[in-house]
Formats: C-alpha cells, sequence, structure tokens
C-alpha cells in the first residue's frame, strides 16, 4: 500500500539499521532536516535531497518513490 514518502525512508532507514545521526552523516542534511521529512514536515524535498537519501540508503530514488503514494511521486518526477 502506497505511503507517504516520509514513512517510506523511515522505514528503509529503520531496516537498515540506521539513525537519524548516521543519515545525517551520509546524506550531509542536518539530523533535524531527516526528522522533518520523515514526519512528512517537509512537504516535497528536492530531487537532490531525494537523491542523496536514496543512496544514504543504499537503494534507487526509483525503488524509494516506487513505495509512496503517486501524488508525491508525480510532484517529485515533475520537478526533475
Amino acid at each position: 500500500m502506497p505511503k507517504p514518502l516520509g514513512s517510506a525512508i523511515k522505514d528503509r532507514r529503520i531496516a537498515a539499521g540506521l539513525t537519524q545521526d548516521d543519515m545525517e552523516k551520509r546524506t550531509g542534511y542536518d539530523q533535524g532536516f531527516i526528522s522533518r521529512i520523515e514526519r512528512s514536515k517537509v512537504r516535497a524535498p528536492s530531487i537532490e535531497v531525494v537523491a542523496a537519501i536514496a543512496r544514504a540508503l543504499g537503494c534507487s530514488m526509483d525503488d524509494l518513490l516506487s513505495e509512496t503514494d503517486l501524488k508525491v511521486a508525480r510532484i517529485l518526477l515533475v520537478a526533475a
């Protein structure tokens, strides 16, 4: 079932055994920013941000976005 981008990121992060601090080190984005994305407080993170997060999680953007609802994925893809 599709879910918000933030939930998909959080689920993959936890499954990978990573903390938000680990994500900060891997992406270069502040832990607070990662937290806001996971809680869907950032409505449409940029393609660059999503790409960095996907790399940090060891997956492709396509894999990550395929877990999300189409509305969010469509916004991100149109922005590219």
